[in-house]
């Protein structure tokens, strides 16, 4: 079986029996893989061992607080997505959560269809971010074994053309727009685009679009300060900045 057609595997990371024994009879209900740990400390442990596609974080707990505890699951290899559980009705914890790295966030008790549907997209987001992962790692191993610039298969007169029109515009100090039905291949031609670019030595910075909530478009592009609001306890470099000198490709933009 694919990756693909595999459910989410899920962890609860909730300190109340009642609220992990609720939100585990949900997932079960959809069918979702799941497992629950009382602690941030025990959650942590549990990922470094055992690989889980989505974590749902209850925001207040007795050891650490799921702010606290979010940036200790952010940076682990391979981190899974994190939705944070909040009783607070207001915005603020969870807009707090939004800057600080969490997916998404639920108000306590979720619905059953919020809970699915806000998990599948996070699930998802995992799984384009892992792609993209084994993607970028494929094209700079190739890179730095022969500084590889190779033309995307096809002899067609129409491919030629593409060919020609990318190595003009390779040149050039410019925004670009490639446009074109899914599976026609946009990522492999702004890759090579990218490749006979003077950009070239710098790795392509490739962001997908449409797996990123609109709330964390100006952290993610911009980045912030620390201190700047709650949760901020470190300088965050815009993807734009980290672009700098290399290629920003905007994946999904539409």
């Amino acid at each position: 079986m694919s990756e693909k057609k595999l459910p989410p595997r899920v962890l609860i990371v909730d300190d109340e029996i009642l609220q992990r024994k609720i939100v585990t009879q949900q997932l079960l209900k959809l069918e979702f893989a799941s497992e629950a740990a009382a602690t941030a400390a025990d959650a942590v442990q549990i990922l470094q061992t055992k690989d889980f596609d989505v974590v749902l974080l209850d925001m207040q707990m007795s050891d650490l607080s799921g702010l606290e505890a979010l940036p200790l699951i952010k940076n682990l290899e391979d981190a899974p997505e994190v939705i944070m559980l909040t009783l607070d009705k207001t915005l603020e914890s969870g807009v707090a959560a939004l800057r600080a790295g969490a997916y998404d966030y639920l108000t306590k008790p979720a619905t059953l269809d919020a809970l699915e549907a806000t998990v599948r997209k996070a699930s998802e987001k995992r799984r384009l971010v892992r792609q993209n992962k084994t993607l970028k790692d494929f094209v700079e191993s190739r890179t730095a074994r022969a500084d590889i610039a190779s033309e995307p298969t096809g002899a067609s007169a129409a491919m030629r053309q593409i060919i020609e029109q990318a190595d003009a515009v390779a040149e050039l100090n410019s925004t670009i727009l490639i446009t074109g039905e899914s599976g026609t291949g946009k990522d492999v031609l702004a890759r090579y685009i990218h490749t006979r670019s003077p950009r070239r030595k710098n790795s392509m910075v490739s962001v997908n679009c449409g797996a990123m909530p609109e709330t964390l478009f100006e952290s993610e592009f911009f980045g912030y300060e620390k201190g700047a609001f709650s949760g901020a306890d470190q300088t965050k470099r815009g993807l734009i900045e980290v672009a700098d000198g290399s290629t920003l490709c905007l994946d999904e933009i539409g």
